[in-house]
């Protein structure tokens, strides 16, 4: 079969995605629903190994950005075609749909178990991210959607005092931030440590990182990891759970800061590091 290149581009983009989200999500469901007591540790491993397996298997078609924060502040940083953004992105949140389509699929039967009804936060989180992380916070949810307030009431006072709207986006901002600053530093050529073959696995290294010290947001940094798997719990049946979730988290939390970061993580290796290197080679 014979594509164009764009169309292997595109190809690649969703499978890459679809590992990322399969790992990842996979990772969440056995820690949440197969009693393990590895918990974090299991959920950090998942997306490191999701986003290395990526890099590694379809990285030389695409690049792997596999996160439409990536492609648009390569796209800022002049690093990416325009005409591909769009296809780009279309293409992530195809692969994210269909790396949590086949994470449900695999743990339908216990999910009939513990959420037949698709009401609580807990468990759509196992798709996609809210904030706070309903396992870790409870309290900032009902009791009749699962979590441990008594009312909505007491769960947005108490969601509200203890974890803001902006301090979400500004965790998010910093740490896609600090991603796209990986990215692009570790594969500069001009850097004389420039990664090369190894800058995937430094970008994994990274991701896997930033899900043990923030996992309060559920470190998405990825707007398709987060976007493409609400649609399957829309699907499902858990409405404003799943969209616009707690607090206008979508796009708040899970869309609006991912991008900005992004560029903003660009700019700082381009307009205050990088010129480092013209400097002593003068």
């Amino acid at each position: 079969m014979s594509l164009s290149e764009s169309t292997y581009k595109y190809l690649a983009e969703v499978m890459g995605t679809f590992l990322l989200l399969f790992f990842g999500d996979m990772s969440i469901a056995v820690s949440l629903m197969g009693d393990t007591n590895t918990r974090l540790f299991q959920i950090v491993m998942g997306w490191f190994f999701g986003v290395f397996i990526a890099i590694y298997t379809i990285g030389g078609i695409s690049g792997a950005h596999i996160n439409p924060a990536v492609t648009i502040a390569l796209w800022f940083g002049k690093r990416f075609p325009k005409k591909d953004v769009l296809p780009y992105i279309v293409s992530q949140l195809i692969g994210a749909f269909l790396g949590g389509m086949f994470t449900y699929i695999f743990w339908s039967g216990m999910w009939s178990i513990y959420d037949p009804n698709f009401t609580k936060w807990s468990w759509s989180q196992i798709l996609h991210c809210h904030y706070p992380n309903p396992a870790m916070f409870p309290d900032a949810y009902p009791a009749a959607e699962g979590g441990n307030a008594a009312t909505l009431s007491d769960a947005l006072k108490w969601g509200n005092a203890h974890w803001p709207l902006w301090l979400g986006f500004l965790i998010e901002f910093v740490m896609t931030a600090l991603l796209l600053f990986t990215i692009v530093a570790a594969g500069d050529p001009d850097s004389p440590l420039g990664a090369g073959k190894w800058a995937g696995a430094i970008i994994a290294l990274y991701v896997g990182f930033a899900c043990f010290i923030t996992p309060m947001t559920m470190t998405c940094m990825n707007p398709a990891r987060d976007t493409g798997p609400r649609f399957i719990t829309l699907l499902l049946g858990y409405g404003h759970i799943s969209l616009p979730g707690y607090r206008w988290e979508w796009p708040v939390i899970y869309v609006i800061p991912q991008i900005l970061g992004g560029i903003a993580g660009v700019y700082l290796w381009d307009y205050i590091f990088k010129p480092y290197f013209k400097l002593v080679k003068k």
